[in-house]
């Protein structure tokens, strides 16, 4: 195939579709070619301006001066900025061409209208912003998502996942209430990955990790320059990050009642406002929130927006606590003993033993408690830690506390006995029954007792020092 080459007019032609206007002068200041636009700039056509000189076009009012006569003198490129009779302001590079002796021959004008370059700079800094918030977004995304499996075998989570399976298909607002470590990012997770925004972002933000003066910048987002420390480029804010997404709020409960109202403002109008700008950016951010805290009381204390409360209280869920889900200790036992072999490249077993003590602790720590321990376990190639070897955490199932009774009826008809001692020993058989009924798990043992779990270790030990209890 042949090589093509443009000729003259179809060249000027093509000219014509540039968006920017072209002068082509002589070395006196002729002008011998113009396209449309630049035509059009001076309020013209090019028949019209074709062969007239830059000097007799700035005398006849079509322009104010001349670059074009300005670069010939300096016989080097001059930048300035022009008015035409039509009242434009046009950004104007001279370029001259000099020959072998140093003379002009030509000068190619390249000019554009001001108020043009400044929306066509206004949409490449937009398109710039955007490309910006994107990164951030995927870099936030990555940093803070993991994949997260859902593993349980209780029937009362299916029933749980059953009811958020119809949930995750609307946009209505979720609040999870449970316990530290119970699981309620995962469920959160759950529901965006079954909603009609699975493909959209996730954003989880927890509420209690951004300090207070900090909170509105992560929201909302701030333009360059706005507060000293900000990002030279500015920030999209977490709200713009999900548009279309998920956010969702953890620890709900430790945001600040001055950033509740403006949180408030955005759930009930979907508008955003970098710190910084004036500018409404509109968004669509479904809601799904979460706590360990008693929202409610903090309503009547005064210390969460009853209106806030009421915005994101549509749909609660309650997760229960770990130590009443026994069926799912041992799935997430095996589930995580399977992840750290793996990880650690080791073949650890958990024994039955091991397993039965882990469903009668009552793990306060919950999901995340248990994960630790079956790392340490795997870790130590099945040695149990210091704290299992305590019974996990003196919760005395691995020993089975019995508070020895023998003799203690017959001495109690004694009547030499103080009746200290008498009121101590009673003291201790009810103990050790109470122990004995809610199977060693002592956090319920001293809720039955009506006494902190502290406060009765600290009864046992005075005991059995006290009294040689064998147990």
């Amino acid at each position: 195939m042949g090589t093509e080459y443009f000729n003259g007019e179809e060249l000027k032609e093509l000219l014509n579709y540039y968006y920017g206007n072209i002068f082509v002068v002589d070395g006196k200041g002729k002008i011998i070619y113009a396209n449309a636009s630049a035509a059009e700039s001076v309020g013209s056509t090019i028949d019209d301006i074709t062969g007239k000189n830059c000097q007799e076009m700035e005398m006849e009012g079509y322009y104010d001066k001349s670059v074009a006569l300005d670069a010939i003198r300096k016989k080097k490129r001059v930048l300035s900025v022009y008015k035409t009779r039509i009242g434009l302001n046009v950004v104007c590079s001279a370029n001259p061409i000099l020959d072998e002796c140093g003379n002009v021959t030509r000068v190619v004008v390249f000019s554009q209208d001001e108020a043009l370059m400044r929306e066509i700079m206004n949409d490449v800094e937009e398109e710039r912003k955007k490309n910006i918030s994107i990164q951030q977004t995927l870099s936030y995304i990555q940093e803070k998502m993991a994949c997260q499996n859902i593993v349980s075998s209780s029937p009362e989570m299916e029933r749980l996942f059953k009811m958020l399976l119809n949930v995750a298909r609307t946009d209505t607002t979720v609040t999870i209430y449970g316990e530290s470590g119970t699981g309620k990012e995962v469920l959160a997770n759950f529901v965006h990955q079954n909603s009609m925004r699975s493909n959209k972002p996730f954003i989880p933000i927890n509420c209690a990790a951004i300090p207070a003066e900090l909170m509105e910048a992560e929201f909302f987002g701030y333009e360059k320059g706005s507060f000293t420390g900000a990002n030279r480029e500015g920030k999209a804010g977490l709200f713009e990050m999900a548009d279309h997404g998920t956010i969702f709020l953890d620890e709900l409960g430790e945001m600040p009642l001055s950033l509740q109202s403006k949180l408030l403002r955005v759930l009930e109008s979907g508008e955003v406002k970098r710190i910084g700008s004036s500018k409404t950016i509109k968004t669509d951010v479904r809601i799904i929130a979460a706590t360990n805290r008693n929202l409610t009381k903090m309503v009547d204390e005064k210390t969460f927006r009853e209106d806030l409360y009421y915005r994101l209280n549509v749909i609660p869920v309650n997760i229960p606590p770990l130590r009443e889900r026994p069926e799912d200790i041992e799935a997430l036992s095996e589930h995580f003993l399977n992840e750290f072999n793996r990880k650690y490249g080791r073949n650890v077993e958990i024994s039955e033993e091991v397993l039965n003590k882990f469903k009668k602790y009552s793990w306060p720590g919950n999901i995340r408690e248990l994960k630790n321990e079956i790392e340490r376990y795997v870790v130590t190639e099945g040695q149990v830690s210091s704290v299992l070897n305590d019974n996990i955490r003196h919760s005395m199932t691995d020993v089975n506390i019995k508070f020895t009774n023998s003799n203690i009826s017959k001495n109690i008809t004694v009547k030499n006995i103080p009746l200290k001692e008498v009121m101590d020993r009673y003291e201790i058989e009810y103990i050790r029954h109470v122990i004995d009924d809610c199977e060693g798990v002592m956090t319920e043992a001293a809720k039955r007792l009506g006494i902190h779990r502290s406060a009765l270790y600290k009864k046992i030990d005075k005991f059995k020092e006290k009294y040689d209890i064998k147990l």
